[in-house]
């Protein structure tokens, strides 16, 4: 190897080792920028509550809805929730509502790894006196797994973000969906369904957030 071979592959190599550690330090600034939440989604407005909504619910083949005792004020606002699979049949749903008792969206997520989004309504149109109100679900995401659903007892983050006539869900702060929707109520339920046997679910926490000129 001559002397002009040997200052190329010096010169080579030293490029090669400047490349690798720029690599290095953008790899560890990246990882400590994502770690620190940087990237997270932002909620709408300031966190004006946080409570634990129902705790542990039990459900059959039924949907069981149960709605809460607060109301989102006008305007754009976030609801974040945290619910978990406790026990019971895994062929189950658990989630939240946002809406009213006539016309709802619902995020319910199983504990198989599947998730959907679903907009009810409530047919009074077609009720008798000894028929309820029919319920007219359309589907927003379909029933399908999902890489982002937390499976078994791991708890999930359901997010739902309303500004305007834009809704945006997110999942466990990864982006799910976002469309057009109508939000007549402004009520924040909890939901759960066992396509089996009974199963057990525990609503551990709910967030909102609004700016406070919209109280």
């Amino acid at each position: 190897m001559n002397a002009d071979e040997r200052r190329f592959e010096e010169k080579w190599l030293q490029m090669l080792r400047g490349t690798a550690v720029s690599l290095l330090v953008l790899g560890i600034v990246g990882s400590f920028l994502v770690r620190s939440g940087l990237f997270d989604p932002k909620p709408v407005g300031e966190l004006q509550e946080s409570f634990q909504p129902v705790g542990k619910i039990t459900v059959g083949e039924d949907r069981k809805v149960e709605w809460l005792d607060v109301t989102m004020p006008d305007g754009d606002f976030s609801v974040r929730g945290t619910a978990v699979y406790q026990s019971g049949s895994p062929d189950s749903l658990y989630g939240f509502l946002l809406g009213n008792e006539t016309e709802n969206i619902i995020v319910a997520v199983s504990p198989l790894g599947y998730v959907t989004i679903e907009q009810s309504t409530v047919n009074n149109q077609q009720s008798t006196i000894n028929q309820p109100p029919a319920h007219s679900p359309q589907s927003l995401f379909p029933f399908q797994t999902w890489p982002h659903v937390r499976t078994g007892t791991v708890p999930n983050e359901i997010w739902i973000d309303v500004i305007g006539n834009q809704v945006t869900v997110w999942l466990n702060r990864e982006l799910l969906w976002v469309g057009e929707v109508d939000i007549v109520g402004r009520q924040i339920g909890v939901v759960g369904e066992s396509f089996g046997e009974t199963a057990v679910f525990d609503f551990k926490q709910i967030q909102l957030f609004w700016e406070e000129n919209h109280e």
